[in-house]
């Protein structure tokens, strides 16, 4: 599994409207995440570990059930961001956020690297200041 194929992959399960998902998040990565340093680490990181957070979903139905959840909930936030909007999570979005990392954590425990990358994702959600770069306020 290619890295745009994973993404497919994994949008297919994920959205009623599939097209419009996978434009979102294309326009998110090229109009905010490549215009930081940050937002590019990231993006390198998501082509790093495709693959294994795709079979993660694959082999876990409570990690792709809430994956998608929040997917569904966080695309229509990615494009007002895209349209030079801010957003706000609330704290249980962000709660549900981190608690879906950790548990992706605990299950890919025999990928250091994975693990590595999921934990700092789970830090970065609570840098204000480092959400605020891209346009997200926690509340």
């Amino acid at each position: 599994c290619v890295p745009a194929a994973c993404l497919k992959i994994v949008t297919a399960t994920l959205s009623p409207d599939k097209n419009a998902a996978l434009d979102t998040i294309r326009q998110f990565r090229d109009q905010v995440l490549m215009k930081s340093q940050q937002g590019r680490t990231y993006i390198k990181s998501f082509y790093t570990h495709a693959l294994a957070v795709t079979v993660l979903l694959a082999q876990h139905r409570e990690l792709r059930g809430e994956f998608a959840l929040l997917a569904g909930e966080l695309a229509p936030r990615l494009r007002n961001i895209t349209e030079g909007k801010s957003i706000v999570i609330n704290h249980v979005m962000k709660e549900r956020m981190e608690n879906l990392l950790k548990t992706m954590e605990q299950k890919g425990i025999g990928n250091h690297a994975l693990v590595q990358m999921l934990r700092g994702l789970r830090q970065d959600l609570n840098n204000r200041a480092l959400l605020l770069q891209f346009g997200i306020a926690i509340r």
